[in-house]
């Protein structure tokens, strides 16, 4: 406030002086494309970058913004809400995240500029990475019993989505191919865009969920978790979906099948069962190392009726069976790192 003596003309350039410093207007706002990448530049000391994307209650949000200079840049991402009020804030050295689910329906701003943790004065360029849930879907449809080989860059974000009915089940693993410190991370998020259930492991990364609540379109994200969710590699997506998985085909009844798992792998069989009978299934090791066989047992419905974990070199289920139909059997590795490859005798 202006002292009574000051000339009205100082009082003014005063005013005006305290808005030019307490008011830092931001660049033009950009738009975020779900399951895509924006590049932006921060091209002097001090500038603010701006981003906008839509969303809904209960919706899940995961950004990323990696720097792509290679030099002291230091990405600070701030997440505000539709009224303007701080959500989220973080920064780090690479990579900076941020994975929240929102409350209000409404257009939300994202802020980009170079932290004060590092040098101030430092510019560079990088990549914002966005998915929404529901919507994201970079990598496409996933296939029942097959597998996606895919890459994940500095801060990347795939995506890729699934329909399924109430009832189902899926298995999803995620393996390093790369062999260096990627460490895959996996979510699973719902037809709303609630998020179901994440995991990550240095090796391999494993969801497994039996009796979806509602029908629709699901979303799978995979990422970089190491330490500094930094790291870049290849890896490999396995899914099979019950019903319908079956990239093994059918089983013999008073037959043998031999398989291999490779690192993540899940192998997936059926056979057809009638009411009141019974069925016993057996895998065995046959690679003498640390492979441990796990088989699952799906009815045709695709809920999960059991599993058997080996204890020794060899896993085995007895079932009887409830319904007439297609039943599905899936194999795959249950040693403690869930990274170990093997051959199997069922």
């Amino acid at each position: 406030m202006c002292k009574q003596n000051l000339p009205r003309l100082s009082c003014i350039a005063f005013i005006v002086l305290a808005l030019t410093f307490t008011y830092a207007p931001l660049a033009g706002a950009a738009s975020l494309v779900n399951g895509r990448v924006v590049s932006g530049a921060i091209s002097f000391p001090g500038e603010k970058d701006s981003y906008t994307f839509t969303a809904n209650a209960g919706e899940n949000v995961h950004i990323r913004v990696a720097d792509t200079s290679n030099n002291d840049f230091y990405p600070l991402m701030k997440l505000y809400g539709p009224s303007g009020s701080q959500i989220n804030s973080t920064s780090n050295p690479s990579v900076a995240s941020i994975h929240t689910r929102v409350t209000v329906n409404g257009t939300y701003t994202v802020t980009v500029t170079n932290s004060t943790y590092g040098d101030p004065n430092v510019t560079g360029n990088y990549n914002v990475y966005f998915v929404r849930m529901p919507g994201a879907n970079e990598g496409g449809t996933l296939t029942n019993g097959g597998v996606t080989a895919n890459t994940i860059d500095l801060g990347d974000l795939d995506s890729y989505t699934f329909t399924a009915n109430v009832g189902e089940s899926v298995e999803i693993r995620v393996a390093d191919t790369s062999n260096n410190d990627f460490a895959p991370g996996i979510t699973l998020y719902g037809p709303s865009g609630n998020e179901l259930r994440g995991t990550s492991s240095p090796s391999v990364a494993t969801i497994h969920y039996h009796g979806f609540a509602v029908s629709g379109t699901y979303t799978v994200v995979v990422t970089d978790r190491s330490n500094g969710l930094d790291a870049t590699g290849n890896y490999n997506l396995y899914f099979v979906h019950m019903p319908g998985a079956n990239e093994g085909g059918t089983l013999i009844n008073g037959g043998i099948r031999t398989g291999t798992i490779d690192l993540g792998d899940l192998d997936s069989y059926t056979f057809t069962g009638t009411v009141g009978e019974y069925v016993r299934i057996r895998v065995a090791d046959t690679s003498n190392n640390d492979f441990a066989p796990i088989i699952r047992f799906y009815g045709p419905s695709g809920h999960l009726m059991g599993w058997a974990v080996a204890t020794g070199p060899s896993a085995s289920r007895r079932e009887r069976m409830n319904v007439n139909g297609t039943y599905t059997v899936v194999v795959a590795d249950a040693s403690s790192g869930i990274d170990i490859i093997g051959n199997s005798v069922d």
